[in-house]
Order: structure tokens, then sequence, then C-alpha cells
């Protein structure tokens, strides 16, 4: 049940038990969450070391956006990954542009947007995983790793080590929740947070689910189709995961309390803050980048701290909890799916080809609320259509 698992965090990283397997670890989904170590600590690009590209000065780089990129470089995307979404993009300090793909794939390409090399991230990691991590003395960790930790998480304590049977890789985990993964000879390899938020919840298989809850879901959502279910262990509540993005709550006896979206669900550790009480810094910022825009409400995530900021055109800024900028995005995408490019309805394909000739889609997201489609051009141009295809606007 893999929504599930994803969505909910139920396999635990933590080393609580004396041996892990390197499998179950480097075969889930490690896709790193913003730190106050910034994005470029995190990378999953930092697994990446050739001739070619050196990943070890990754916090010089600049994270890019799609429309950052030269047309030469959309051209190639769209001819040759088509509908497949970009996971990481940046530029090195010499000038390369370097691209993750959502299926793993790295392209690298000179300053010029000229392709250099197209390499396979899984390449990187080791093929064998079978063998076990096992817990070690934080006594026991090289120097170097230590040395790591102290310098670039000062704040934190390792709470416990493993190390890789197979290949002699070290696993850290601190008290912030943070895991480090290290080489066998120390250096530094990427970092994922230990998010244990719905620790509480365990996987329910289909057949375990009350026929109460099950009757209520057949009369008020005919139309859908239940695809994952859990139970809280603390309070035997249960969630119901539907194929329409949609989250039923219901009581240990079965009764129905609420429904939410996917996000909203996901999003429940978040609390609302007064703008009046935000970082000096994160205030210094707007004031200096965004001086004509206002601040319509800010939220801060319970469980690293990291602070978002709403605001009035629609833009939302992304801060550590020391006030650090990390990133921004429009408020429109925050209820979207990305959709594959390949798989918009021709009418809008045909939409953009007949009114913005030689322009290029570079993503693409539909609001299932909304039930209404986001096109990105590579000049950075928004279209909003309806679920029919239909033009609607142009987004600011």
């Amino acid at each position: 049940m893999q929504r599930m698992k994803n969505l909910m965090m139920l396999l635990a990283l933590v080393l609580t038990v004396t041996v892990m397997s390197c499998d179950e670890k480097l075969n889930e989904d490690t896709t790193p969450e913003e730190t106050t170590q910034g994005v470029a600590a995190n990378s999953r690009l930092r697994v990446l070391s050739t001739d070619t590209i050196n990943t070890s000065n990754m916090n010089t780089w600049v994270e890019l956006r799609s429309s950052d990129f030269p047309q030469s470089i959309t051209d190639y995307l769209a001819a040759n990954y088509s509908g497949v979404g970009i996971e990481e993009s940046w530029q090195t300090d010499g000038g390369e542009i370097v691209i993750l793909l959502e299926n793993d794939i790295v392209l690298i390409f000179n300053s010029g947007g000229e392709l250099l090399i197209a390499l396979d991230l899984g390449d990187f990691l080791d093929d064998d995983y079978d063998e076990e991590w096992d817990e070690i003395d934080i006594a026991d960790l090289p120097q170097i790793i230590l040395d790591y930790v102290a310098t670039n998480y000062p704040d934190a304590t390792i709470e416990e080590a493993g190390k890789c049977v197979e290949n002699g890789n070290f696993m850290v985990v601190l008290d912030n929740d943070l895991i480090l993964v290290f080489d066998k000879d120390g250096n530094f390899l990427e970092a994922w947070e230990d998010d244990d938020e719905y620790e509480d919840w365990e996987d329910l298989d289909a057949a375990d689910i009350p026929q109460g809850i099950l009757d209520y879901v057949a009369a008020n959502y005919p139309d859908a189709n239940i695809e994952e279910a859990a139970v809280n262990t603390e309070d035997g509540s249960f969630a119901i995961f539907l194929d329409t993005e949609i989250v039923l709550l219901f009581d240990k006896d079965g009764n129905f309390l609420e429904e939410m979206s996917y996000d909203d669900f996901e999003e429940d550790d978040f609390d609302e803050i007064d703008p009046a009480d935000l970082p000096q810094a994160v205030k210094d910022y707007i004031a200096a980048n965004h001086a004509d825009d206002s601040i319509d409400e800010a939220e801060v995530d319970a469980e690293d701290g990291t602070i978002y900021v709403y605001l009035d055109s629609g833009l939302v800024l992304v801060f550590d909890a020391d006030g650090n900028y990390l990133d921004e995005f429009d408020e429109w995408e925050e209820d979207c799916t990305e959709v594959p490019v390949a798989d918009l309805p021709q009418v809008i394909k045909d939409y953009v080809a007949a009114n913005y000739p030689g322009k290029t889609i570079v993503e693409a997201w539909y609001n299932d609320e909304e039930k209404e489609y986001y096109i990105e051009l590579d000049d950075d141009t928004v279209l909003v259509f309806d679920e029919d295809g239909n033009f609607i606007e142009v987004l600011d």
C-alpha cells in the first residue's frame, strides 16, 4: 500500500533495532525535505561524483527553476523526456546546469545549454543492498563524521549510528530527526528527515475496515474507491483515503468526523503565526524584496520550524526556523498535482500552439478542487483552463 507508506511515513527510519536492511532504507522515497541547512545540504544529487561534475561544493551552487533554462535545454527536455517531471535543477559554480529528473536520470549541460552527459543516479548507489545495518557506538564513528556534524549541526546531538555491512557506509541519527548518510571514508552523501508525525497510525487492510465505515463511503461517495486505510493506535480512530484525493476521518466507533484533502491531512501539523511575530529576518527580506506586497497570513511547521508566508500577490515565501530564505512558489501551486505535459487535453495543446507560437509548455498542474489546469510556458506565462480544456485566464 505504497500511497499510505508515502503519505504517513509508516516505515520508521530510526535505528531502534540492532540491524536494518540497507535495501529497506535506500529504496524508499528519500526526497529530502527543507531543513535549516538549506536544500543543497539535503540534495539527492550529493551522491553523484564524476569527472564531469563534483558535488562536494554543492553549497555554492544556485538552485534553478525550469523557466531559468536556456531554450536549448527546454527543447531537449521536451524532445527526449516529455512528461517526466524535474525533481531538482542547479547551476554549478563552474556554470554547468545539472538537472535531476523524477526518473533518476541526471542531465548535465554546459553553460550554453549543450548536453555534456546523461547519468542514472541509481548507478551511484550500490546495487546490492541485501546486507544489514549494524548499530555501532557513536564513539566508533570516524572523526571526519563527528567533525561534519559539529560544524553543520552545532545544536544537534547524535542519538544513534549504524554501519552498512555490505558497503561500509555510515548512518547517523540526530536528535532533531535528521538522518545523515556518509560513505565508508566519512564523506557526506545525503540527508533526509525522519518525519514521525504519523507514527501513531498503522496501515489497515481493506478487509478490516468496519462495515459502518464502508456503508458510509458507499452511501456518500458512490463514485469513489478506497485506496488506503489506517487506524490510529492512540485513540482507535480511522483514516480512509479515497481515489478522489479526499481523506475521511472516523472515530473508533466508525462515526464520521470530518472530510479533508490529502494536502490538508499532511499539513495538519501547521500552526498559524501572527505576521507581527515573524522573525525579523523574514520581515527584512520581505521589505527588501517584496516591498509592494502585504502579508495575508503566515504559518509555521511545528515539526521543523519551517515558515510559510502568504503574500497578497499570491506568492508563498518559505523560510527556515531562523528566518533564512529557502524558496518561493505561487499559491495556486499548493493544491495542484503535477500533470505530464503529454497527458494534457489536446484542446489545451492546440490553444497554446495557436495563441503562443514558438512557446513551449514546461510544466502543467491540475487542481482537483477547482477542476482547473494550470499551464506554465517557457517565458513564465501561466495559463488557466477548465477541466474540459477551455481557456479561462492568464495569471499575473
